[in-house]
């Protein structure tokens, strides 16, 4: 990880990332100053649940000890789907840790708090906010079943993901390469490229299928035989760059295809094309187009959350946890249309994360030399027990116990942090152009 700024000195107070019950919330993530004894001055601490304070009108850090002047503090919420809240509090203790002072500031539009000096005399200083997730966020039945946070350099985890390869002539299909050049972890992102073959990968990039010379490379992940699931909540989080010929997807197949496509059914969670800046939510079934709506999306640089909810009963959209943009209802399909195969969605399914190109016929063909990407920040998949009895006993942890266990440094969302080049001589709350990290 390059370009580390220095925030903080902290020591972690890291609290479980997953619930035994109830919905995800990011746990409350404080910073502590260090090295402060001896000094004479209070220590300054900070405490967010899901996002960060930044020293407003400095590139300098946040500081360690109680300022002795107005403190002008920026609130920032990482993504859209958490709302500022209205308050920030302080509370200032003794040095036997009882209350001596409580205060509460107003958080302006753009998460600005000032704190005039004299409310932080008297001790050490906590100043915490709690951003609010939205109230569609999920069932307070749902628990964890399976997620990857992307936190290992490398080769995608292959206890849970599939390098896929080409096995047809489709359009996000033909030009699936095998080849870590187009699917990699980096920087905390699951990386899907599809770029021009390089004359020195030409051999290698030939087809699976006839063996014919390709001039595109393609990435893609699945995890079929190795996470198959049926009914849940879906998150996923990703960036992606439009651009002429771009066709990236988040998309679900069923591991029966037998019926053929698209009888088989394909739920599509989130697909965007070109330069539009639109994101499309559709499942194939009996019809091609079972079922499709979109919504507008702002993709000028920034991560988004992209949600699926699925029942027995019916699936629904949405993105940064604002309300749904598309239901589909079993119940709106009269007795001909399922006995049609009009809902193949009772059966399990498998995850597919790609970057490809289009060929004309919806998204447009590739632009030469361009290289196109989508960068995935995490996968969660939520599940109650009635859909999924494992839970109880929490797939999560049987899945990722080891890479927990082996990393003392976490970011502020509760993932493991294990750049060793980037920690080594570093503590505290650092940033990185996508990351923000606590280390020991």
């Amino acid at each position: 990880m390059r370009h580390i700024i220095y925030i903080i000195g902290i020591l972690l107070t890291f609290l479980v990332l997953v619930p035994a019950k109830g919905a995800y919330t990011p746990p409350l993530m404080e910073g502590q100053g260090v090295g402060l004894e001896g000094q004479g001055a209070g220590r300054l601490r900070f405490a967010t649940n899901y996002g960060f304070f930044v020293h407003y009108g400095t590139e300098t850090g946040l500081p360690d000890a109680v300022p002795t002047t107005t403190l002008r503090l920026r609130l920032i919420a990482p993504d859209d789907c958490y709302t500022l809240p209205a308050e920030a509090s302080l509370t200032v203790t003794d040095a036997e840790g009882q209350t001596v002072a409580e205060h509460t500031y107003s958080v302006g539009k753009t998460g600005l708090v000032t704190i005039p000096a004299d409310d932080m005399k008297g001790g050490d200083v906590l100043i915490s906010a709690t951003l609010t997730p939205p109230a569609s966020y999920g069932s307070d039945d749902y628990v964890l079943a399976f997620s990857d946070e992307f936190s290992e350099d490398g080769k995608p985890a292959v206890r849970r993901w599939n390098r896929a390869n080409q096995e047809n002539s489709s359009a996000w299909n033909r030009y699936v390469s095998t080849s870590e050049k187009v699917l990699y972890v980096r920087d905390g992102d699951l990386v899907a490229r599809c770029i021009p073959c390089a004359p020195e990968d030409r051999e290698a990039n030939r087809s699976p299928l006839n063996n014919e010379y390709r001039d595109w490379m393609s990435g893609a992940a699945n995890t079929r035989g190795k996470y198959n699931f049926r009914y849940g909540r879906i998150d996923v989080r990703a960036l992606t760059n439009p651009f002429k010929g771009s066709f990236p997807a988040i998309w679900f197949m069923p591991i029966d295809g037998s019926a053929g496509w698209p009888y088989c059914g394909e739920i599509d969670l989130w697909e965007m094309i070109n330069t539009s800046n639109l994101a499309y939510g559709t499942v194939h079934a009996a019809k091609e187009s079972q079922h499709s709506r979109f919504t507008s999306c702002n993709y000028d640089g920034l991560y988004h959350v992209y949600t699926l909810e699925w029942t027995d009963e019916w699936m629904k959209w949405s993105i940064d946890g604002k309300d749904p943009y598309s239901t589909y209802l079993k119940s709106s399909l009269s007795a001909d249309q399922l006995a049609q195969g009009y809902w193949p969605f009772d059966k399990k399914f498998y995850l597919i994360l790609n970057q490809s190109v289009g060929m004309g016929t919806w998204a447009d063909w590739p632009v030469e030399g361009h290289e196109y990407e989508t960068r995935f920040d995490f996968v969660r998949i939520y599940q109650t027990p009635a859909q999924n009895k494992s839970v109880l006993t929490g797939i999560q942890g049987q899945q990722t116990t080891d890479s927990r266990q082996q990393s003392s440094a976490y970011d502020l969302t509760g993932r493991p942090f294990s750049d060793k080049g980037a920690r080594e001589g570093l503590h505290g709350l650092v940033l990185s152009p996508q990351r923000k990290v606590i280390l020991p």
